[in-house]
């Protein structure tokens, strides 16, 4: 039997302070081998279309916090694969999106997100992470003309992709920026398939997990006013049992 921890953040829109990277680090730190630190998207403070031409400050926090993994936002993507890479590039841990594919036409180059991420933590565990974002330019959208990215349906996405890899891992993790509704979809929809969904985009400050179907989702509000903490027991290869979740205030930024 193992306790496992996930530490959870999502929609920061940039405002990740120095001090709020040592806590997170910290609390990562104290939660022992079993733990992971992850985010539900929206991280950088850069529009749907205009991008730093420098690298997103954000993400260099993000870098010394020690995540493991991070859901696309809206705000990291771009429908321009280029611009994608320039608003995620800093970032030195798996920024998934699962569902975003290359359009009709594009070339070859290779995206600039993942679909999945795999860690085997020193405990012992192996973690499996989906990321999946929410579908703003899909291929029914007038700028798919202009487009060399699109977004397919999330939650059929992820489901496909945890049915594929629940044999092989202890752990699955489902990183979404969808919102709260089809979150609870996807909770609906994912029996054993998943053991926790970390979201973010509704902004949905969530005090305790919201179950549904048996599968807990977990939010931690927007801005970096709470963190999140979760843990899960994990027996004989099982799905996890929800032990605990709760969100820990912090100071807002400026």
């Amino acid at each position: 039997m193992s306790i496992f921890t996930v530490i959870h953040t999502n929609d920061l829109h940039g405002s990740l302070t120095q001090s709020l990277a040592k806590k997170l680090t910290a609390l990562k730190l104290s939660a022992g081998p079993s733990s992971v630190l992850v985010d539900a998207g929206d991280a950088i403070s850069a529009g749907n279309v205009d991008f730093r031409p420098w690298p997103e400050p954000v993400l260099l926090q993000m870098n010394n916090a020690g995540y493991d993994a991070m859901a696309l936002g809206n705000r990291e993507y771009h429908f321009r694969r280029l611009v994608m890479r320039q608003k995620i590039g800093a970032a030195l841990f798996p920024v998934l999106a699962a569902n975003v594919v290359r359009a009709r036409g594009a070339d070859t180059t290779p995206l600039p997100v993942g679909s999945v991420a795999m860690k085997r933590l020193s405990s012992g565990l192996k973690v499996a992470f989906i990321g999946v974002t929410v579908p703003w330019v899909t291929r029914e959208h007038w700028w798919r003309f202009i487009a060399d990215t699109l977004v397919e349906d999330p939650v059929n996405t992820a489901l496909s992709l945890a049915t594929k890899i629940r044999p092989s891992v202890d752990i699955v993790i489902v990183l979404t920026h969808i919102g709260i509704d089809r979150d609870r979809e996807l909770a609906s929809r994912a029996g054993s398939l998943v053991d926790l969904i970390v979201g973010g985009h509704s902004h949905t400050p969530l005090v305790e997990p919201d179950v549904s179907c048996g599968t807990p989702i977990v939010q931690a509000g927007d801005h970096g006013r709470s963190i999140g903490i979760v843990k899960l027991e994990i027996e004989n290869g099982a799905t996890a049992r929800l032990l605990a979740g709760e969100l820990i205030p912090c100071e807002a930024p400026d």
